[in-house]
């Protein structure tokens, strides 16, 4: 067999391991992503209910004890995560689709 081939095969090799390695990695990842999409979805609801405006409210007149954290407050920290969300899950969906189509 020649050098080449042989590099070819070494290559190939070491392909298959990343890949098999990462599609574990991945794999945890998902199981991890889809266990906290109900956490996800509930502080969604929050974000839109009146609840959360009156909390909204009450930080900006200072009613939240010092010290205690409430970004979850700010305008955008909930509309953020949930963008960030959104926009992951095209990114995944449009490699997905290329996976799919052997592309």
């Amino acid at each position: 067999m020649t050098p080449e081939r042989l590099e070819n095969i070494r290559r190939m090799e070491e392909i298959l391991n990343r890949t098999e390695s990462f599609l574990e990695e991945a794999n945890r990842l998902l199981q991890r992503w889809e266990a906290l999409r109900p956490d996800t979805q509930r502080l969604e609801k929050y974000y839109y209910s009146k609840q959360w405006r009156k909390d909204h409210e009450a930080s900006n007149r200072g009613e939240i004890p010092e010290g205690m954290p409430h970004g979850i407050l700010s305008e955008d920290a909930i509309y953020n995560l949930l963008g960030d969300e959104h926009f992951t899950a095209l990114a995944f969906l449009k490699h997905i689709t290329k996976v799919i189509a052997r592309e």
